[in-house]
C-alpha cells in the first residue's frame, strides 16, 4: 500500500491533465500536500511495472487491491485515470484507495 502511495502522489506532480483538473476545483498545493493526494495514470503497465521494481509481487498488490484479475485472467491496476485519495489509518500509513475519475469512465464502488 505504501509503495502504491508513493507511485500515485509521483505521478500527480507528472500529470497536467490531474494538475488542470485541480486548478479547476480550486484545490491547492497545500490541500493536494495535506490529504497526500495523488494521480493514478490511465496506461496500465507503468503502475504493475513501479510496484514490481520496489520489490513488490503482483499477489500481494492484488490482496492489497491496488492491482486486479479481470475475468480473461489479465492483471491491471484498479485505479486508472483516476485522481487518488488515500485512506489513512491513525498512524497516516495508507490502507485504502478512493478514486475520481478524470474521463468518462464509470464510478467505481
Amino acid at each position: 500500500m505504501r509503495s502504491a502511495h508513493t507511485y500515485y502522489r509521483e505521478q500527480l506532480g507528472k500529470s497536467p491533465k490531474a494538475q488542470t483538473y485541480l486548478e479547476r476545483r480550486g484545490i491547492s498545493p497545500e490541500m493536494v500536500a495535506e490529504y497526500e493526494l495523488g494521480y493514478a495514470p490511465a496506461a496500465v503497465r507503468d503502475q504493475m511495472d513501479w510496484l514490481k521494481r520496489q520489490g513488490g509481487s503482483q499477489e500481494d498488490a492484488i490482496l492489497a487491491g491496488v492491482l486486479m484479475r479481470t475475468e480473461r485472467g489479465d492483471i491491471i491496476p484498479w485505479q486508472r485515470d483516476r485522481l487518488v485519495f488515500p485512506v489513512l489509518n491513525v498512524h497516516r500509513d495508507p490502507i485504502a484507495f478512493s478514486g475520481r475519475t478524470l474521463g468518462d469512465a464509470e464510478p467505481k464502488y
